[in-house]
């Protein structure tokens, strides 16, 4: 049962004070503070789920972390599409180094996270493609297609440069 406390009648002013100096809302206000700690705790998480970073003068990069899901990558898309419409970049690196297990859902939501960069007219690059990556994408008999793959971001970055030179 929670802890309700209440108030005679006679400690209230007729505009909702109480006589001490506290407000009928002491609750609410708690709930409410509350409530906004963890709007901006879940904000926070989220944006550091999925960084994006410029790079360079026409690059930016996201780096995902943990798992990827249908719904984790429909909000990382929202945020690419988001910065590719405030600032027109022709590159973007896809940092995957930080994903642990690659199986056939989590490519599929890379391609699609590849077409949506490419229907805004940027170039993808997939990078972090480790040992143990390219091993499980292999044995599911995954294909990436035309996505651009690196081992590291260094040397997506050393392609990117070749081209603009």
């Amino acid at each position: 049962m929670p802890n309700l406390i209440l108030f005679k009648p006679r400690h209230w002013s007729p505009f909702g004070h109480r006589l001490d100096g506290s407000t009928s809302l002491g609750v609410s206000n708690k709930q409410w503070k509350t409530n906004e700690i963890q709007k901006h705790t879940l904000n926070e998480l989220e944006e550091r789920e999925a960084p994006i970073s410029q790079i360079w003068h026409n690059t930016i990069m996201v780096s995902i972390v943990g798992t990827l899901d249908s719904n984790r990558v429909l909000k990382i898309m929202d945020k690419v599409l988001d910065k590719l419409e405030k600032k027109e970049m022709e590159y973007v690196i896809v940092d995957i180094g930080a994903i642990k297990d690659v199986n056939s859902e989590v490519a599929r939501q890379l391609i699609k996270l590849h077409n949506v960069i490419h229907y805004m007219g940027s170039n993808a690059y997939l990078t972090g493609i480790t040992p143990a990556i390219a091993k499980s994408l292999t044995h599911l008999d995954i294909s990436l297609g035309d996505i651009k793959t690196f081992s590291t971001t260094q040397k997506a970055m050393e392609a990117i440069i070749g081209r603009d030179i």
